[in-house]
């Protein structure tokens, strides 16, 4: 019975002891922010008929916005602007798909010691699909398609990372402009414009040591040169 005790509080202390070791040894020292603007509504259908009823158009995505700025060594901020709502199908045209979301992400890293790694992410929301246009009457000309919805803007506000003690500095920023949204098959409707995205200075890092520099098509590293 003494034995059995003693097994007892030995797996008790071994659990307590590997647990310990495994908060030790994992990464804690990390933010990650990560935001979706809501979907756009949905147009309503218009009423069948001749003349039909009047249909809606799709509603705006949502914005979002993401920031990850602390002391953690590690801070991964990312944003993605909602889908337009796709237009209601109408008689005899339909409405038009609504806008995307816009997109704003910022991030940075500033720790007491080690290393520096930030990431910013922003994504524009896809416009909606334009809403179908029926028949007015059944040997008539069918109406026009609704124009799909432009998509939203993608931006950063800052990205930025620094290391006091000459740790490898990494600052990446990643900017994506959404889809325009598409028209369905049939008379007329424009599809919606892609937004167009550019980085101008948006990332900054630095480190005690000798910075290198790897410059990309929309990111920059900073890296500690020994």
């Amino acid at each position: 019975m003494k034995h059995t005790k003693f097994s007892r509080w030995a797996m008790i202390l071994m659990a307590v002891f590997f647990t310990l070791l495994l908060a030790l040894f994992t990464p804690v020292w990390a933010a990650d922010d990560t935001q979706t603007g809501t979907a756009g509504t949905l147009g309503a259908n218009g009423a069948s008929g001749n003349p039909g009823g009047d249909c809606t158009d799709g509603g705006v995505g949502g914005d979002a916005t993401a920031s990850a700025v602390t002391t953690d060594t590690t801070n991964s901020a990312t944003a993605t602007g909602g889908v337009g709502g796709d237009g209601g199908d109408g008689v005899p045209a339909g409405a038009n798909g609504g806008d995307g979301g816009n997109a704003n992400a910022t991030a940075g890293s500033t720790p007491a010691s080690g290393n520096a790694t930030a990431t910013a992410t922003a994504n524009g929301g896809s416009g909606g699909t334009g809403g179908t246009g029926g028949l007015a009457s059944g040997t008539g000309t069918p109406g026009q398609n609704g124009d799909g919805g432009d998509s939203g803007s993608a931006s950063l506000v800052t990205v930025s990372g620094t290391s006091t003690d000459g740790g490898t500095v990494d600052v990446t920023g990643r900017v994506n402009g959404g889809d325009g949204g598409g028209v369905t098959s049939g008379t007329g409707g424009n599809g919606g414009n892609g937004a167009s995205v550019s980085l101008t200075n948006a990332v900054d890092g630095s480190t005690s040591g000798y910075p290198c520099t790897e410059p990309g098509s929309l990111w920059r590293k900073w890296r500690h040169c020994v």
